[in-house]
């Protein structure tokens, strides 16, 4: 099959799973070209697996105001509290409902050579939907959290036009299937396909029990409120009594100086370490240098969720212990009580106690690491995904043509 990916930027280092969507199609034998809105200056993967990379020109006045005379107008008519949601929401609440469609030319001449359009992100789906009814290509859109939960609140609306016009509406848990049909998404439009791993790139080493030392945690994130790290640091505070332990922190992002500062009254200024962005190879070789990874994901107060977080895959895939939480498609990707313990959102004593669970059974840890791995072999792989891919393009693509 020849397929054309649609995303808003390319190459992007915390979107690895986009690269192994590519990888895992090439690996079959399709080819994957790629257009994306805007180069980014992240290196792309080490083995560019796409067939071509092209950037579209950035939109005009002109382009916003087609989309805006196209699609806004019309939904301000068909939705009274439209404008609202716009005064509360601003920008936030406006869809970008068929804005690049003047820009789409390098797609739209080659588009009957594509057998599948994948557009990565409810907005990008969006932004080409048009694509989707001129051509007998299946027209796939992809939802990954934000844009499933966060979004949708701020415009319960915002995808209504796509779900009528897209073949294939991607999603990643059972709650994300709900949230979806409940703003309007066909049922059987709705397929569930896991994010990928590159599991050759993450070498199975479990956390050793016996080895001498601090307890080495580890959290990899952007450090913004849906991740949770606050709830990590409450917990630790007790613990730091109490066990020999390191947690380092890698990623960046607006709450950096607010955790650095909880950190220093908390007391545990000797043993977090805020690493900054780490690309994704430095953060494989830091989950082999550490015994429990955690996140304790949580819904923002703006209603971003997240969708199932590949780092939690990553983690497994390397064999280590997970704590997180209960939230959005985490249970689905992290078996709890077997490759890792969840706890409810925002409940540090909750964390605390899973964590001192782990700390005082050192011995389990290799046999959480396993059934880590053997979860994201069979669930996760490239080939798992792959028979996922083929079978969601074709069916429909043979339907069509």
């Amino acid at each position: 099959m020849h397929v054309a990916f649609l995303l808003k930027k390319y190459p992007k280092s915390s979107e690895t799973f986009i690269a192994n969507q590519v990888r895992a199609l090439v690996e079959r034998g399709h080819s994957v070209d790629i257009y994306a809105q805007e180069r980014t200056a992240d290196q792309p993967p080490d083995t560019e697996p796409a067939e071509d990379v092209v950037y579209l020109e950035p939109i005009s006045s002109v382009d916003k105001a087609a989309s805006i005379l196209g699609t806004q107008i019309p939904a301000l008519l068909r939705h009274p509290e439209y404008p609202l949601r716009v005064l509360r929401h601003s920008t936030g609440a406006v869809p970008q409902t068929d804005l690049w469609r003047r820009r789409s030319g390098p797609i739209q001449r080659r588009i009957d050579e594509y057998d599948a359009i994948h557009a990565h992100y409810g907005p990008v789906g969006n932004a080409f939907q048009f694509l989707a009814s001129g051509t007998e290509a299946t027209f796939v859109t992809s939802f990954y959290g934000y844009d499933a939960s966060e979004l949708l609140e701020k415009n319960p609306w915002r995808y209504e036009t796509l779900f009528d016009s897209g073949d294939i509406i991607g999603s990643l848990s059972s709650e994300m299937d709900e949230a979806l049909v409940r703003h309007g998404c066909p049922p059987d439009k709705v397929t569930r396909f896991p994010l990928p791993v590159n599991t050759s790139a993450f070498e199975f080493s479990p956390p050793d029990g016996d080895r001498d030392g601090p307890i080495r945690l580890l959290s990899a994130c952007r450090l913004v409120e849906k991740k949770g790290v606050t709830y990590v640091l409450e917990a630790l505070e007790s613990l730091a009594a109490e066990y020999e332990i390191t947690y380092r922190i890698a990623g960046d992002g607006p709450l950096r100086s607010d955790l650095e500062r909880q950190t220093n009254e908390r007391g545990l200024g000797d043993i977090v370490e805020f690493l900054g962005w780490k690309e994704s190879d430095e953060v494989a070789r830091l989950m082999a240098d550490s015994d429990i990874f955690v996140q304790t994901s949580t819904t923002s107060s703006e209603g971003d969720k997240e969708g199932t977080p590949t780092v939690l895959l990553e983690a497994q895939a390397r064999g280590l212990p997970v704590v997180s939480t209960q939230h959005a498609g985490i249970p689905e990707i992290v078996d709890d009580g077997s490759s890792g313990l969840l706890v409810p959102e925002r409940d540090s004593e909750a964390t605390r106690a899973a964590l001192e669970e782990l700390f005082s059974e050192p011995a389990k840890w290799a046999d959480f690491g396993r059934n880590g791995r053997n979860l994201v072999e069979s669930r996760h792989s490239l080939d798992a995904v792959a028979d996922i891919l083929e079978e969601m393009y074709s069916d429909v693509h043979g339907a069509k043509s």
